[in-house]
């Protein structure tokens, strides 16, 4: 997982190299967001910031997706990664497929429940292996870490690249500053449009009360 980052040249092997920006997609637009929170790196954001841009948080400056989060994120890949090996191809098939049940007498069953710092199997109790698990998060941490500083010293090219192509996948071709521009304007709009309802019923309302009063005095 330590590669995740890493894109072969499309000289070097095209196939390869499709296949990483396909999975840094996934990564940045799928499961990045899912383990960093939606709060932190939702639709609205992730759609304008890179994952290493500042964000103010009660007048402190953090990044929107920061390091701990990312290695936690990369510790639970790492460690899930034989169980949803073996859960992927079946729910492709089967979008309802539900794995068997642990039966630690049938191989067949175990893949499926299989975790390398968990302990999946241990029934009651079971949990994060501190002992093993804690160095793994931390190793990840460090390299992000590590990462990070590298790709500042180069005006952070994978980190642009993964916004480029989130950004492609969806669509999405305003800025930030014309997304707010628009926001403000739908806003103002559905104000206008909530005041025009209102002086349209009061319009209404006194045209009735107007044909009550002609009502009453024909009659």
């Amino acid at each position: 997982m330590k590669n995740v980052y890493i894109i072969p040249p499309k000289e070097e092997d095209e196939q390869k190299h499709q296949h990483a920006l396909d999975f840094l997609l996934w990564y940045s637009d799928v499961y990045v967001p899912a383990t960093a929170m939606e709060a932190s790196y939702g639709r609205s954001i992730r759609f304008y910031k890179k994952a290493i841009s500042g964000v103010k948080i009660k007048g402190e400056w953090q990044v929107q997706v920061e390091s701990t989060a990312e290695a936690y994120g990369l510790l639970v890949l790492d460690n899930c990664y034989t169980k949803w090996c073996a859960l992927a191809p079946e729910i492709v098939k089967n979008p309802k497929f539900k794995p068997p049940k642990l039966d630690k007498s049938n191989p067949a069953t175990l893949p499926f429940h299989t975790t390398k710092y968990s302990d999946a199997l241990g029934g009651q109790g079971k949990g994060w292996k501190e002992e093993v698990a804690r160095p793994v998060f931390e190793a990840f941490k460090a390299d992000i870490i590590a990462f990070r500083k590298k790709e500042k010293e180069t005006n952070w090219p994978t980190y642009t690249l993964c916004f480029n192509l989130i950004r492609e996948k969806h669509n999405i071709t305003a800025t930030e500053n014309e997304r707010k521009k628009k926001g403000k304007k739908r806003k103002r709009n559905v104000v206008e449009e909530e005041e025009e309802k209102k002086e349209d019923e009061a319009d209404d309302f006194a045209a009735k009360d107007e044909c009550d009063k002609d009502f009453d005095t024909a009659s």
